[in-house]
C-alpha cells in the first residue's frame, strides 16, 4: 500500500486499501510506514461503516422475527424455530447480543465467515413449504 501511494499507482493503491478494509482489525496497523494519518483513518472509518451496515441488517432481521407479524406464510411456529436458530447462531459465534461496529475486534472478512457458517432451518422447510414438492 505504501508504495503504491508513493508512486502513485492509483489502482493498485485502491485494491490494497480494499484488502486492508476487509481484512483489518478495528485499529489499522501501518505496520510501522511513513502513510499519512488520513489513509489509516480512512480505512478505520470504511470498515467501521461496512461493519455498523452488517450489525443494523442482523438488527433488522431479528426484529422482524421478533415483531407481532408472521415471517412464514405457512407455518407459525417457524418463525419461532428461525428467531431461536438465529440468535443461539450469533451467541455461538460471539455477535450476540449484538454490538456496535467500534466495539467488535474483528475484520469485515471474519464477521462475514462466522455469519456463513450459520444455519437457519425453518420449521417448515420440508412439511408444509410449497417448496418440499419442487423437483430440481
Amino acid at each position: 500500500m505504501f508504495l503504491c501511494w508513493v508512486f502513485k499507482k492509483k489502482t493498485a493503491f485502491q485494491e490494497s486499501t480494499k484488502e486492508a478494509i476487509f481484512e483489518s482489525a478495528p485499529k489499522f496497523d501501518d505496520n510501522g510506514l511513513p502513510l499519512p494519518q488520513w489513509i489509516a483513518s480512512d480505512i478505520e472509518r470504511r470498515r467501521a461503516a461496512y461493519i455498523e451496515a452488517m450489525m443494523d441488517n442482523l438488527r433488522n432481521l431479528l426484529n422482524r422475527y421478533m415483531s407481532e407479524q408472521q415471517q412464514c406464510p405457512w407455518n407459525k411456529n417457524c418463525d419461532a424455530m428461525v428467531f431461536g436458530n438465529l440468535v443461539k447462531g450469533l451467541n455461538a459465534r460471539n455477535l450476540f447480543p449484538l454490538r456496535e461496529a467500534n466495539t467488535l475486534d474483528i475484520s469485515i472478512k471474519e464477521l462475514v465467515s462466522r455469519l456463513r457458517t450459520m444455519e437457519l432451518t425453518p420449521v417448515c422447510q420440508g412439511n408444509s413449504s410449497p417448496f418440499s414438492k419442487m423437483r430440481p
